[in-house]
């Protein structure tokens, strides 16, 4: 019988695990995606996937139009699964008019109104309608909006919250942080339009270059992989059926690496984290700026696929993209044809958009990186992959 896991032996003390879990086979409800053998599973049959994503809706969308316009897109493209921000994202177009996290200093209030988890009602029901599935990412790295670790950081230990890595080891930012958590968690745990939580959106401990954040002195990639391990517990213990993913980039952690993704000094260590039982399969993003050639993706790609048939679990590039419609002719084709080569699960380019998506205007496109018709080999090649991926029936391993 196919199955998922049941975490049947777990000790949480705010939050955090005190002896490893244990356990028990459970047949995973109707319509569930699960993972098996290296495979995701829906219903006794193989299910891979293009995806797609769109930060605005959730975030920044104001009318039924948009939704609309953003879901037809995603049928056009040939989208299986869609990944979905539970935070507002601030922008250059001002603060998210979204709010999930109401916040009175160190207090947080989860907002289930209209313009809090009621989006992520409508976009559970727009799934339904379209026959998606939705991957639901809990925080973000970066910026300093309401869902932001930093935000969490700094309301929950206030000036002293200094490092970013206090996220992950502050007992109680994690506490607050798992508040949030459990009432998600709580809430959908029953939709089978739930693909799989996603514990953060690119966690690292160290994001010096970006912000000025850095990890506390002695914070490792070991600990990351606690927190990681903890927290992915956690949600199991909440929600046996639906599958944990990570969400992180997949650097890896090789001490004295040339490449930045590699030496460890973000505090991220891609095949242990994706060897921990409580989590069901991997993650990886690329963008042309890892550095920026088409050569270096392949080879980054190429890398996650020798760590996926190592370790035996699927992964998925859940975000790739590359500047400018001339760029993304140049460069997607190839890092496609590599994906679909190596097998992976599933694929989804950032980000979908076109007219009427961002604005109820001419809008187009927010930033070059964004993926529309009319990019025309780009929007083909996508397409292609869509009708591979949703076609197969077996992943080449």
């Amino acid at each position: 019988m196919l199955v998922s896991y049941l975490l049947c032996v777990l000790t949480l003390a705010t939050g955090a695990l005190s002896k490893s879990p244990v356990y028990t086979p459970v047949a995973p409800p109707p319509g569930f995606a699960t993972a098996r053998n290296g495979q995701f599973i829906v219903n006794s049959g193989m299910y891979s996937f293009a995806g797609g994503q769109q930060y605005w809706l959730t975030s920044r969308a104001t009318t039924d139009d948009v939704w609309r316009k953003t879901f037809d897109r995603y049928k056009e493209l040939g989208v299986r699964v869609a990944r979905v921000f539970v935070y507002g994202i601030d922008s250059t177009a001002g603060p998210s008019p979204a709010v999930y996290h109401q916040w009175s200093g160190a207090k947080l209030t989860v907002n289930y109104g209209e313009n809090g988890l009621g989006r992520i009602d409508k976009m559970l029901a727009m799934a339904k309608q379209y026959n998606m599935k939705v991957i639901l990412v809990l925080a973000d790295n970066w910026g300093a909006q309401s869902g932001s670790m930093n935000t969490y950081v700094r309301n929950v230990i206030g000036a002293a919250g200094n490092y970013h890595s206090d996220f992950f080891t502050n007992a109680a930012v994690i506490k607050v942080y798992e508040q949030f958590v459990q009432a998600v968690v709580t809430r959908y745990k029953a939709s089978p339009e739930v693909f799989a939580w996603e514990l953060a959106n690119e966690q690292q401990g160290d994001i010096t270059s970006i912000d000025g954040r850095r990890a506390r002195p002695g914070f490792t990639a070991a600990a990351m992989t606690k927190w990681i391990a903890d927290r992915s517990a956690f949600i199991k213990r909440l929600d046996p059926h639906h599958m944990v993913s990570i969400g992180d980039m997949g650097y890896y952690n090789i001490p004295g690496h040339s490449k930045h993704t590699h030496d460890g000094k973000v505090q991220m260590d891609f095949e242990a984290n994706l060897r921990i039982p409580t989590i069901d399969f991997g993650t990886f993003h690329l963008y042309e700026w890892f550095p920026p050639t088409k050569e270096w993706g392949l080879e980054w790609i190429k890398g996650h696929v020798d760590s996926m048939k190592k370790i035996g679990k699927p992964v998925i590039c859940e975000e790739f993209g590359a500047a400018g419609g001339n760029n993304q002719t140049a460069i997607y084709p190839a890092w496609v044809k590599a994906m679909l080569d190596g097998g992976l699960n599933g694929v989804i380019p950032w980000q979908v958009s076109g007219v009427g998506i961002y604005k109820q205007a001419s809008q187009k496109t927010f930033d070059d990186l964004d993926i529309y018709p009319e990019k025309t080999v780009v929007w083909s090649t996508l397409k292609n992959m869509a009708q591979v991926l949703n076609a197969r029936r077996f992943v080449p391993r």
